[in-house]
């Protein structure tokens, strides 16, 4: 099967701006596409893709902005490397997230993020993920008891249900939708007895063998709690990491410093507790309690010491939020670190 037939079984219709559709016509120019125009060189252009259009402008030997007729003149690797810089395709890399209203899944995006920001956490990204051959994916995870699965995306999962989902590239829909399916699956067992039966990518845990973070890595986190900050009782202990202190200046500082001096070291997240009247005055704003967020670095000051934390929400990742070292101590409840040393 070649690319464009695969993109026509999945009935791909890519938006990346209002006016900038992709589908199987629409890259050989022989149809209109669902806003009634072609697919034209100056449209592309003129779009945050100008960049990509270039490599392919060749392909316009029509001389009228339009994409080739001749198949034969597009090779499958070009559509390839064409379909994965316009994130319909997966490359085993992780984009921006922009998670859905729908779904409160940001304890998994936060966790994606986190590992994305890591060599090594970005090579078990790409290794879970593989083309099944026929237009889907066979994803791979450890569960409980450490054993790999395989679970199957299909081309029709992927293209169902949009608004649930985050609107984002297609390696992190495949990891939504494959988490779905693995927590569905083993709803019976007691370590994800706590998850939502109807949406059981609603609510979750970045540390533990339920994770994400675990399920591609095998590393279940060390986790800084509050003491003041009580687990809900619905989770079973088996679903939490044993590995786990109290949340202090000291153990915090000590945390972050790790993570300053070796941050390929690490992929970490955190959440927030809510403001108390101080921070609602001078405090961030747009810093939400009780969602998670990655740690995307760690900034210090001249002498060695923490000058602010740099964070990503699962919102939109491709934005970071630079929060100053007391504001952050002020507001953490949770954090959590995965470390390069703890992985399978």
């Amino acid at each position: 099967m070649d690319f464009i037939e695969y993109l026509f079984l999945q009935k791909i219709l890519y938006k990346k701006k209002e006016s900038i559709y992709v589908s199987k016509q629409c890259f050989l120019g022989k149809r209109r596409n669902p806003i009634g125009n072609k697919t034209k060189a100056s449209e592309i252009s003129s779009s945050s893709e100008s960049s990509i259009w270039n490599e392919y402008k060749q392909f316009d030997v029509n001389g009228n902005g339009s994409l080739t007729d001749d198949i034969d003149l597009l090779s499958n690797d070009s559509l390839t490397s064409l379909g994965q810089k316009l994130g319909i395709i997966s490359d085993g890399t992780i984009g921006a997230t922009k998670q859905s209203e729908q779904t409160g899944d940001c304890y998994l995006l936060s966790s994606l993020n986190a590992l994305s920001e890591t060599s090594w956490g970005k090579e078990a990204i790409d290794n879970a993920i593989k083309s099944d051959g026929q237009g889907g994916y066979n994803v791979t995870f450890y569960n409980a008891d450490g054993e790999l699965e395989q679970i199957t995306v299909s081309s029709d999962e992927l293209s169902a249900n949009p608004e649930k989902y985050s609107s984002c590239d297609v390696d992190i829909k495949i990891i939504e939708v494959a988490a779905e399916k693995f927590y569905a699956a083993h709803a019976d067992e007691e370590a994800y007895s706590f998850k939502n039966a109807d949406n059981p990518l609603t609510e979750g845990l970045m540390e533990g063998k339920t994770s994400l973070a675990y399920m591609l890595t095998g590393s279940e986190g060390h986790v800084l709690q509050l003491k003041s900050v009580k687990i809900d009782k619905r989770i079973p202990k088996s679903a939490l990491a044993s590995d786990r202190d109290k949340l202090t200046n000291d153990s915090l500082t000590e945390a972050l410093l790790n993570i300053a001096s070796s941050s390929d070291q690490y992929a970490s997240m955190c959440s927030f507790k809510k403001p108390g009247l101080f921070d609602q005055i001078f405090g961030n704003p747009n810093i939400v309690a009780d969602h998670g967020y990655s740690i995307s670095s760690v900034l210090q000051n001249s002498s060695g010491g923490i000058e602010a934390v740099v964070l990503k929400n699962p919102w939109d990742s491709s934005k970071e939020i630079i929060m100053p070292f007391n504001d952050f101590k002020s507001r953490i409840m949770y954090f959590v670190s995965h470390n390069k040393n703890d992985i399978f």
